[in-house]
This record gives structure tokens, sequence and C-alpha cells, in this order.
């Protein structure tokens, strides 16, 4: 008998490295979401992902850091003057 080929799939793959002031950053999450769909990848070491298929359209992006430990090299500082203004 003969058989239909196989449908091709719908959507594409994002794929990419994170980076941080130029430099990669040390692992983490990415997190893509839109009406249709969401999807969540680990980011690397050496700050690259790879999602799984996602259907065309508009995402929003997030990134999550890694956590660091205090005190470690690469730790994200966050300050805040005393009007709680980001500096």
């Amino acid at each position: 008998g003969c058989s239909r080929p196989a449908e091709p799939p719908s959507g594409v793959a994002a794929a990419g490295t994170v980076t941080l002031d130029g430099r990669p950053l040390h692992g983490g999450r990415i997190d893509l979401a839109s009406a249709a769909a969401a999807v969540t990848a680990t980011i690397a070491d050496d700050g690259q992902f790879q999602t799984a298929l996602l259907p065309p359209g508009r995402y929003r992006v997030a990134v999550q850091p890694r956590p660091a430990l205090s005190g470690k090299a690469g730790a994200v500082r966050y300050h805040r003057d005393e009007k709680g203004v980001p500096s």
C-alpha cells in the first residue's frame, strides 16, 4: 500500500547564546511564552540554549540566571539607593 509522506514539523526551534554585558550568562533558564505555547529551556554554562519546536507567533522572553553564591565571582548584585532607585 501507499502511505502519505510525513507532515513537516510546524514551527521552528529557537537557539542562541544569552549574554550579559557582552559575556555569556553562565547557566540559568530562558522562558518563551505566547498565546499558543510556553517553553522553557536550560541555559548552559557557555550561555547557549535551544528550545523545542515553537509555533509561529510573537513571544515574551524571560531569562532567569542561575542563583549565585554570595561573594563568588560572577554573582549578580542589585543595589537600591535610599530613594529606591536602582543604581
